[in-house]
């Protein structure tokens, strides 16, 4: 039997708030529990982690060592709501227990409660983006015509744009005073799970906890430093060790967080055939339709990646989207 022990922070408190948003994470697993372990230096001051709700009954492998930080069980979840006057969750489920995600995400609904995706949390510890790292580069390499190219290039860019990439971090630390990279889990070829890297644009203390804000509407949360990184597009130059990783290609279908993948599978007919080409930094759909998450708009961009994906090795339909690309990233930066 699996025992935790957990320096859990003060921020976990057991009574009602009736002045703060009172949280409960569901999931008691690895990510439940870092996520716990680290709410003081996640959520705002408004914010309060109350304690965990274990996803099924019968959960006997998964067990903390401080047993009042459980609150109760997924199944019910009405009446842990009513007991401690819990007004969100955050749904710390694993990505491939999709059916388990599913039903999170109809209690919540059905309750009227806020809920979090923790896969729109960046990295809850830097040490855990450095281990994926490290983990990409031992793993056997992907000798492809397509993985040489990209590794060239990604290579060939990195070692020019270093300075770039360390003004940047230096920056980011001294004014910032927070993290300098993050990462996102996403879906990657073959609905293979990876770890996108970016800077950190968020403000301190409150990274992305997501609100559902579309796309192309500002967050209050992102730091001057970051509007400033997320307008050049600056803030994607880490994601060249996503390709020298062999995670990412230059060109190739935008990667997907994995609740929405599983979301878009079910109501898009061959949606994941999209992912049988690799995911890339630039891509066919990104340059030909919106950039907004309204589900026709998302049809129309799954039939610019299938295209792609049975078109891959087209030298002019890769060279077409890098110009595309370009001519859209340069038009963005002197608006």
């Amino acid at each position: 039997m699996l025992k935790v022990n957990l320096d859990f922070p003060t921020s976990v408190n057991l009574n009602k708030n009736t002045n703060a948003e009172n949280i409960a994470i569901i999931g008691v697993n690895r990510v439940g529990l870092t996520l716990l372990k680290k709410s003081a230096n996640i959520l705002s001051s408004s914010q309060k982690i109350l304690g965990m709700i274990k996803e099924y009954k019968s959960d006997v492998e998964r067990e903390v060592s401080d047993d009042s930080v459980i609150l109760g069980e997924l199944d019910d979840l009405d009446d842990v709501v009513e007991k401690y006057g819990i007004s969100s969750c955050i749904l710390a489920i694993l990505p491939s227990d999709f059916q388990c995600l599913h039903r999170a995400v109809q209690a919540c609904e059905s309750l009227g409660l806020k809920y979090y995706l923790v896969s729109n949390f960046y990295d809850l510890e830097f040490g855990q983006t450095t281990k994926y790292i490290v983990n990409r580069f031992v793993e056997p390499p992907d000798i492809s015509l397509r993985y040489v190219i990209d590794f060239v290039i990604a290579l060939f860019s990195f070692i020019i744009l270093f300075p770039a990439i360390l003004s940047i971090s230096l920056v980011l630390k001294l004014f910032s005073r927070g993290e300098i990279f993050c990462s996102q889990e996403r879906v990657g070829v073959n609905e293979k799970i990876i770890r996108l890297f970016q800077f950190q644009i968020y403000i301190k203390n409150y990274r992305s906890v997501a609100e559902s804000l579309p796309a192309l509407e500002e967050n209050p949360k992102i730091s001057k430093i970051g509007k400033f990184l997320k307008k050049t597009s600056l803030i994607d130059l880490p994601m060249l060790i996503n390709i020298l990783a062999g995670d990412l290609s230059l060109i190739g279908p935008r990667s997907e967080r994995p609740y929405y993948h599983q979301k878009y599978k079910r109501i898009i007919p061959f949606y994941e055939n999209r992912l049988l080409a690799k995911p890339g930094i630039f891509s066919l759909a990104e340059v030909e339709t919106w950039n907004d998450k309204m589900i026709e708009n998302v049809r129309e961009k799954v039939k610019f990646d299938l295209y792609f994906a049975d078109h891959q090795k087209s030298f002019w339909l890769n060279l077409k989207i890098l110009i595309k690309s370009n001519l859209l990233l340069f038009n963005s930066k002197s608006e």
